[in-house]
């Protein structure tokens, strides 16, 4: 498992070496072969590939410069050893398919070479007596490929004799490789099993010319320490004929809170965490009264702290209450994956023995099933998302067969956001049953990983039988400053059956707070972030004990989250003696409507002293009214919706809430008010009507004649708008002989179904000049040439001439025709005549005469702005009318909103009584 140390050395300082040249006094060439790069495997069974290196979802990268794998499937991935002195990378995997390949760490060239040749040596061999082929390459920093060749190992024999001997080595040399590389390592054919490691990268380095009576310089070009930690190296110089040179310590720019020494050669620094950033050591050999320089580059870096999100070990015989499992049948997808379970119904499983004196978790059942365990939920700031975890545990296989550990972050909505694969090694039978040991150690690290989050554990095949325990949640921060101070004085107050009050002194820097509440069990309850120094938790049982947490956030750079505060135990109220609430009346209310309800309290038969607490969410209109025993409300337009209003009493030093869901309806749509017609006369008629609608505010009123348009100051234009149960209603003055309604989506037509169908105009005021209108033929494709529609005209009502006709399919396409005429004809009716039927129907609409005084004429109101007439039952008396004349009324319905919606009809004034005159004489 990881180290618990806190300060400690980020890489050892690499020490260059003094170059011995005898008693020569003249400058020579010297070079030496220089080890660039070494990568062996430590331990046996170890699926960690190097140190440090760990296996990451979907990526050939892994930490630090060890070997890695370029997965095509990681879930196949093999990095393991077959014994215990076979201590190698393995290659390949399933029969028919070439898996795993591996590829190092970036590799730099020495003494800022650009290019150069190096010599590549390993050990390689085959899993198998049948020869397969290793294609070896050095790789540029982009990935391209700068060396390739083809080796075939020697096969192994079957005492599994280590890859570290003579006869496995392998040994190549490549020219040209840029400063920065990679070796990749891959089967050369499917069915290859290979083996590979003591892997040796070394470079020939040529040395500048040395002056013999110039000191050279042994010690580090650079070093790294953590703050808190100690550095320590040798300086030291010396002639080409290794006479020794005094060396001194000119001191480390700029100045640090804490001195470095320098004795007997060696450079000693224990710096402090204030030391972070960068320094430079310069140091000086005099020879001869000239003084040489030489400086080494120090890095001070930040402290790492590592936090602990979830630390579990498996003891009893019985799972912790915290965790959830699930056994399921397996279901493979088309690509022979494994569905994840629904998380939601990972309940109500329990742990097992393992073998004898192993305690933990057993993943895996029976035959065809799988058996998954899912962590506790895990909490993390919300704003240090970013900030990597690692996911560590013990974990062996149970068998031989037993297939690979799938271990995903699981959101808490239940997605499965990140995934990665290890292969456990066979649990020892015969070295004690505890799976506690390095050679079971796993681990895995993630980044991206959600606030709060699950960790599932499953098996990627059936029949798997997996040991898991010791599992840990970890994150490492950067203590550049300080870690926050821990939250005190958390006090909770007005405790209720359900929830509390929290409150707690503020933290310097904390950008925001986390509270934790768990049950008697441990088990997470609820939890709440916060901005401020306090928080209200609801939503507990009544009568139960839970226990409170808060912890300062910081922001991971310049701060770190605090401990966790001492936990404050906290009990919710019995509901021993909860008083009995009563409400009275309906809490659903409508919009504009003053309504009422009632709310009691009582204990005991007692009544109680009920307040008004809160009403949720906040409104926008008016408020309700609160008077100690009846909550009065009328709600605006603007309340419509749905709210919980809170009322509180108190019993002791207890306090009751209850809540009481209350409703406020729209109002109905508004509707048009029709006025009803009466007392029509020659010279005018009456309008009444009845308000029943709750929203009306007042009316507008419009009445004119000569057109159905009150915009229209030219025309007198008729558009059919009126209808009724499907029965066309002739417009006043009009007469019909069989048309019918024809509506459509946009407009109301007349229709013209049957030979003799006629349709004729009211009598125009005065001869009309010009007359127009829309037909189109209805009905399916013909090209009929006998069907007839015929215009015609009258200015006698006795006489008719035809002024237009249009035969046959062509003519009765869809258009607007007009006519004009001179005034002296004295048109002044005009019928629209179906001489002949054949096949298909006409519509007509938009019968438009002009003539002289054509137009709206307004009686009321104007084509701009109606009569207002205020709210309430009413009464309109139009006067001063002609008689004879169609009149069009225009009723307006107003909201207080400004909606409207609009009634039209129309009236015809009577005949006008005949006047009697009496002449005196």
């Amino acid at each position: 498992m990881k180290s618990s140390s806190y300060w400690f050395l980020r890489s050892v300082p690499h020490f260059a070496v003094a170059l011995a040249v005898g008693a020569l006094t003249v400058p020579s060439v010297l070079s030496e072969s220089v080890v660039i790069y070494e990568e062996t495997f430590a331990g046996a069974n170890n699926t960690k590939i190097g140190s440090g290196s760990q296996m990451v979802e979907n990526t050939d990268e892994k930490t630090e410069s060890s070997i890695m794998a370029e997965f095509t499937d990681h879930d196949d991935w093999t990095g393991i050893s077959l014994r215990e002195s076979y201590h190698a990378f393995r290659l390949g995997n399933k029969t028919g398919t070439t898996k795993a390949m591996a590829k190092s760490g970036a590799i730099a060239l020495a003494n800022g070479a650009e290019t150069a040749t190096v010599t590549v040596s390993f050990n390689a061999c085959n899993a198998t007596n049948t020869a397969k082929a290793l294609v070896f390459s050095v790789l540029d920093s982009a990935g391209g490929v700068v060396s390739t060749q083809t080796i075939t190992p020697l096969n192994t024999v079957s005492t599994y004799t280590a890859i570290g001997n003579a006869e496995n080595l392998q040994t190549v040399t490549v020219e040209n490789v840029p400063t920065d590389f990679h070796l990749k390592f891959a089967p050369g054919q499917t069915d290859a099993r290979l083996f590979v490691g003591g892997i040796t990268v070394t470079q020939e380095v040529v040395s500048e010319p040395v002056d013999p009576d110039t000191p050279t310089f042994t010690g580090p070009d650079s070093a790294e320490v953590i703050a808190g930690g100690e550095l320590s190296f040798e300086v030291s110089a010396a002639l080409a004929d290794s006479t020794a040179v005094d060396v001194v310590f000119d001191g480390i720019e700029p100045t640090a809170t804490t001195t470095p020494a320098f004795a007997e050669g060696v450079f000693t620094w224990s710096p402090a965490k204030e030391d972070v950033g960068t320094y430079t050591a310069t140091f000086h050999a005099t020879l001869n009264g000239t003084d040489y320089p030489f400086s080494v580059a120090l890095t001070v870096l930040a402290p790492v702290v590592e936090k602990t999100l979830l630390s579990e070990t498996f003891s009893g015989s019985e799972l912790n209450t915290n965790w959830k499992s699930t056994s399921y049948k397996s279901i493979l997808a088309e690509d022979g994956t494994t569905f994840l379970p629904n998380v939601a119904d990972l309940v109500g499983w329990m742990g097992s023995n393992l073998l004898s004196g192993v305690k933990g978790i057993l993943l895996g059942k029976a035959s065809g099933y799988h058996g998954a365990a899912l962590s506790p939920l895990i909490h993390k700031s919300s704003h240090v998302a970013a900030t990597p975890i690692q996911v560590s545990f013990y974990a062996a296989k149970i068998a031989s067969t037993a297939s690979d550990l799938k271990i995903s972050i699981v959101a808490e909505d239940g997605t499965v956001v990140k995934s990665s694969t290890v292969k456990p090694v066979v649990l020892s039978t015969d070295g004690g049953a505890v799976i506690s040991n390095s050679i079971y150690a796993l681990s895995c690290t993630f980044t991206d990983v959600p606030s709060r989050f699950r960790v599932l554990f499953e098996p990627t095949g059936p029949n798997s039988r997996i040991a898991l325990d010791t599992i840990m949640v970890t994150r490492e921060l950067s203590d550049a400053v300080e870690q926050l101070s821990v939250p005190v004085n958390v006090v909770a107050s007005e405790v209720t059956q359900t929830g509390f009050a929290l409150a707690w002194d503020a933290v310097a820097s904390a950008s925001g707070y986390e509270v934790l509440v768990t049950d008697a069990t441990g088990a997470i309850v609820t939890s709440a972030l916060t901005d401020t120094n306090s928080a209200t938790l609801d939503g507990l049982a009544n009568g139960t004990s839970y226990s409170v947490s808060v912890v300062a956030v910081g922001d991971d750079v310049a701060k770190y989250d605090s401990e966790w505060s001492d936990a404050v135990s906290v009990t919710t109220v019995e509901d021993v003696n909860e008083p009995e609430w009563t409400v009275t009346g309906s809490a659903e209310f409508t919009a504009l409507t003053a309504g009422t309800f009632t709310v009691g309290a009582s204990l005991d038969a007692n009544a109680l002293s009920v307040s008004f607490d809160s009403i949720s969410p906040e409104l926008t209109g008016t408020s309700p009214v609160w008077d100690g025993t009846v909550l009065s409300w009328t709600p605006s337009l603007d309340d419509v919706g749905s709210y919980t209003i809170t009322f509180t009493t108190q019993v002791g030093e207890n306090t009751y809430r209850y809540d009481v869901p209350v409703t406020v309806a729209d109002l109905p749509p508004l509707k048009a008010v029709k006025p009803e017609l009466s007392e029509i006369g020659s010279n005018g008629f009456r309008l009444d009507w009845v308000d029943n609608q709750i929203r009306i505010d007042r009316y507008g009123l419009r009445i004119w004649y000569g057109t159905d348009d009150p915009a229209n100051a030219t025309a007198d234009v008729e558009r059919f708008l009126e209808y009724n149960g499907g029965t066309l209603l002739i417009p006043l003055g009009w007469s019909s002989q069989g048309t019918q309604n024809y509506p459509s989506t946009s407009e109301n037509r007349v229709k013209f179904a049957e030979t003799g169908h006629t349709l004729t105009t009211k009598r125009y005021l005065n001869p009309v000049t010009e007359f127009s209108y829309e037909i189109a033929r209805q009905g399916t494709g013909s090209t009929d040439t006998e069907a007839l529609f015929r215009v015609e005209a009258t200015a006698d009502d006795a006489t008719w001439t035809e002024v237009a006709s249009y035969q046959g399919w062509n003519a009765l396409i869809a258009a607007t025709h007009t006519l004009t005429f001179d005034a002296s004809v004295g048109y002044r009716r005009f019928r629209f005549v179906f001489a002949n039927k054949n096949g298909y129907n006409v519509a007509l609409n938009k019968v438009s005469a002009v003539y002289e005084g054509a137009g709206a004429h307004f009686a009321v109101g104007s084509a701009s702005e109606l009569l207002t007439l205020e709210k309430g039952d009413g009464t309109y008396v139009a006067e001063n009318l002609h008689p004879e004349r169609v009149y069009y009324v225009e009723f307006v319905t107003y909201d207080m909103s400004g909606t409207s919606a609009t009634s039209r009809q129309s009236v015809w004034t009577q005949v006008a009584n005949p006047t009697t005159v009496i002449v005196l004489r």
